[in-house]
C-alpha cells in the first residue's frame, strides 16, 4: 500500500495598492519625517550648573523641531552635540508652527541627573 502525503505551502495574500483609492492632494501638507540622529542626551550632572534646558522635541516624528512644549533638560555638553546634530539636519521644514505660552522651567540637577523644575520665584 502506498500513501501519498501532499502539504501545499501558500504565501499570504500580499498588499496591492488600491488603484481605486485618492492619492495624496498635491497641497497637503508635508509629514514630519523622523531625524536620525545618532546623538543622543545625557542627563548627568554634579551640580546645578551642568544642566540647560533645550527646546526641542528629542524623539519621533518631531525630533529636533523646535517647540516650547518639548523642553528637556541634559548635560551642557550633550546639549550641544544634540543641537549641532539636528542643525546639520535641518528637519525646520517639516516642523508645525510652535505658538505656545508653556511654563517656563529650568534644568537643575537632582540626584546627579538633569531634571526640568519651575523657575524659583
Amino acid at each position: 500500500m502506498l500513501v501519498l502525503v501532499a502539504a501545499c505551502s501558500r504565501e499570504p495574500p500580499r498588499a496591492t495598492p488600491d488603484a481605486a483609492s485618492p492619492a495624496t492632494p498635491p497641497d497637503a501638507p508635508a509629514k514630519p519625517r523622523p531625524v536620525a540622529l545618532r546623538v543622543a542626551l545625557d542627563d548627568a550632572c554634579k551640580r546645578h550648573d551642568d544642566c540647560v534646558a533645550i527646546d526641542l522635541f528629542v524623539d519621533g516624528p518631531l525630533r529636533c523641531c523646535i517647540s516650547c512644549g518639548a523642553r528637556a533638560a541634559a548635560n551642557k555638553s550633550s546639549a550641544e552635540s544634540f543641537i549641532a546634530a539636528c542643525a546639520d539636519e535641518r528637519p525646520t521644514r517639516d516642523c508645525p508652527v510652535d505658538t505656545c505660552d508653556a511654563e517656563v522651567l529650568d534644568a537643575r540637577c537632582v540626584g546627579g541627573h538633569c531634571l526640568l523644575a519651575p523657575r524659583p520665584r
